[in-house]
């Protein structure tokens, strides 16, 4: 035993070295010591060893271990400074997303913290290497010893491989048993090293074994029909305009110091000098007071678009081609052939991969930043992250855009995606006016990032006051759907937690963190107030049922925000679940949970059967593009014109 330990000294450091890194990466992120499932962390440390006893040489051998070790603590770093910026865990599909991600960010928060002991960490570890490498040999070259490690190795390899696709294979029941997993996220069941290679793996080996039949598929999603509201079909012809507000929060125009104890909370006068428009608006419109949003501006422009979304992968990478029949735009179109589908974002066309995907949504006008330049928009961002910090002005993109926008000789449906109140809050130049304002009304704000916020917010009343004033001139507010919601919170510079007070999970109103703005004015609605829990996935199915329009609502996770029936959030960024009252990934364990009781829960456990449900045949629909096929696509529109 002790040849055996000083021939194998370094290893055995790396093993307690790699073992701690991996623990304090965990608790760091997700407060706990504890990895649930850690075969899969033993089999790639038996793995290593394995590799280590076929190499002879001493050198060579320390040399693999550092590099192993190096490899480890950047991995767990990614995850530490990822989980800290976006509250997010790992996937593969991130790395597509990081370009965008770091391009908008403008700082990202680095733990200083974790960094020193990441450091150290491995100052210590070559330390010891060192002090003890003495004491560790050249292997001696025997068959035997060879032959056990390449069998175990190979052992290993096969094992984990094994168990890695007997985890991610996914059936119906396994799929709605994960509702009830003892752990409340990959990170406690896996660690991150391993949840970092898991990711991986799923990309390169397809993990959805237990692929449906057209029937069972079939006779799910034309199962049941949508249930009519009071209001179904009063916008039937109306033009349809949907706008995203990037980062639009309710602090922004509302003063509630209860809830908002950070905020501005300044008085009614003001804010209506500050933002006439919005509060205009607000004033003419019906509002979804307890609408909640948690995800990133891709998804949640697509949930609000398709009403659906997938499990595993991003629509704008994996799926972008995709053929999508129940998307807004699509089923618009199936109605009305002369409907002409507009797409306005002013940001460049391959940001989050837009073009392609907004294609496949059935837009066929796009304008992007480049198309907009030629009618006069001006460009800012191209000195984003240099000393001109700079953010394009959604005031421009609606001012020399309207008529493609809100046209008069056709019927439209236009989408706009802004851009100005996107994070960092960072002072900008282009938003100078809106801080004098401020000022000359006396406004003063001690954050800064607050105020630069509420600048960039006051840059978006500006343009919706443009559309609005165009709409009027046209003769077209009155035959116009408009739907204004937000993509999620102003979680960059962690303002939105700052302005709530809300750190953790432990707050009374936890989940106040992610009640947003939804407004929907319709002439033939007026103004209300609902305060009835709704979601993004929401939309489409109101949208449908004020056109007029009936649907199998098993193609969407949503409910017409009209009827009695209320929606769960489903956050594919977070994996988590989510009501006004409760937030979980494992409904025995919940994150948070406000004021239920056993009956509340009963019934939210069911919504999240439900709901799961309709996620695992849908990611059937994603991944086998189902509706590509002819004859798939033939038996939904059958379908489609015959509830219609």
């Amino acid at each position: 035993m002790k040849t055996f330990l000083k021939n194998n000294i370094n290893y055995f450091i790396f093993l307690i070295f790699a073992i701690i890194l991996e623990l304090v990466s965990l608790f760091i992120m997700v407060d706990t010591f504890f990895i649930s499932k850690p075969w899969l962390m033993i089999l790639l440390l038996g793995g290593i060893f394995c590799i280590c006893n076929l190499i002879k040489s001493k050198k060579v051998r320390n040399t693999f271990l550092l590099v192993l070790y190096i490899i480890q603590i950047i991995i767990n770093l990614f995850c530490v400074i990822l989980y800290d910026n976006t509250g997010t865990l790992f996937d593969f599909s991130m790395i597509q997303l990081a370009g965008e991600a770091l391009e908008f960010s403008g700082t990202v928060v680095v733990n200083f913290w974790y960094v020193v002991f990441a450091f150290g960490m491995l100052l210590t570890y070559v330390l010891f290497c060192y002090f003890f490498n003495k004491y560790e040999e050249d292997k001696y070259s025997c068959k035997l010893v060879k032959i056990i490690s390449s069998i175990c190795l190979g052992s290993f390899v096969l094992s984990y491989f094994g168990i890695t696709f007997s985890e991610n294979r996914i059936s119906e029941k396994k799929f709605i048993n994960s509702l009830y997993s003892d752990t409340s996220d990959k990170y406690s069941t896996y660690g991150p090293t391993i949840n970092f290679f898991n990711e991986i793996s799923k990309m390169i080996f397809f993990n959805d074994y237990d692929k449906l039949s057209n029937e069972e598929i079939n006779e799910y999603i034309y199962k049941e029909t949508n249930t009519h509201s009071p209001y179904f079909g009063v916008s039937k012809d109306n033009n349809l305009i949907t706008i995203l507000v990037e980062s639009f929060e309710w602090f922004a125009f509302v003063s509630d110091s209860s809830v908002y104890p950070n905020g501005a909370n300044l008085s009614e006068e003001v804010l209506d000098q500050l933002y006439p428009n919005i509060r205009a608006f607000y004033n003419m419109s019906v509002i979804m007071n307890n609408h909640y949003s948690e995800n990133k501006t891709d998804i949640s422009e697509d949930e609000a678009l398709l009403g659906i979304y997938p499990s595993s992968n991003y629509i704008n990478y994996t799926f972008e081609n995709n053929t999508y029949v129940s998307s807004l735009s699509k089923v618009l179109a199936l109605f009305d052939s002369t409907i002409e589908n507009n797409f306005f974002h002013n940001n460049n066309a391959d940001f989050y991969n837009r073009e392609k995907v907004v294609t496949s949504l059935g837009y066929n006008n796009l304008y992007f930043i480049d198309e907009m330049s030629e009618k006069g928009v001006t460009d800012y961002m191209n000195g984003y992250l240099t000393n001109d910090v700079l953010m394009n002005l959604d005031s421009e993109m609606f001012a020399y855009m309207k008529d493609e926008m809100f046209p008069t000789d056709k019927r439209f449906n236009t989408h706009i995606t802004t851009v100005s109140m996107h994070g960092n809050y960072v002072y900008r130049k282009n938003m100078q006016k809106w801080l004098d304002k401020m000022n000359s009304l006396n406004v003063y704000i001690e954050n800064d990032y607050l105020r630069n916020y509420m600048a960039a917010v006051m840059e978006f009343d500006c343009a919706l006051g443009i559309m609005l004033d165009d709409l009027k001139e046209k003769d077209l507010l009155d035959k116009t759907t408009i739907v204004i919601f937000s993509d999620h919170n102003a979680y960059m510079s962690n303002l939105s937690g700052y302005v709530k007070n809300i750190y953790d999970y432990s707050h009374p109103n936890y989940n106040e963190l992610y009640r947003l703005p939804l407004m929907i004015y319709d002439n033939n609605l007026g103004h209300k107030i609902i305060d009835k829990f709704t979601t993004t996935y929401d939309i489409t199915p109101t949208i449908l049922d004020l056109f007029g329009i009936n649907y199998y609502s098993n193609l969407y996770y949503g409910n017409c925000i009209f009827n009695d029936d209320t929606s769960i959030l489903y956050s594919k960024a977070f994996d988590v679940f989510m009501t006004d009252k409760i937030l979980f990934s494992n409904i025995n364990n919940p994150l948070y949970k406000k004021d239920i009781n056993d009956e509340y829960l009963n019934i939210i456990e069911e919504k999240s059967i439900a709901l799961l449900k309709k996620i695992y045949y849908t990611n059937h629909l994603f991944h086998y593009n189902y509706f590509n096929n002819k004859n798939n696509y033939q038996t939904y529109l059958n379908n489609y014109t015959r509830i219609n």
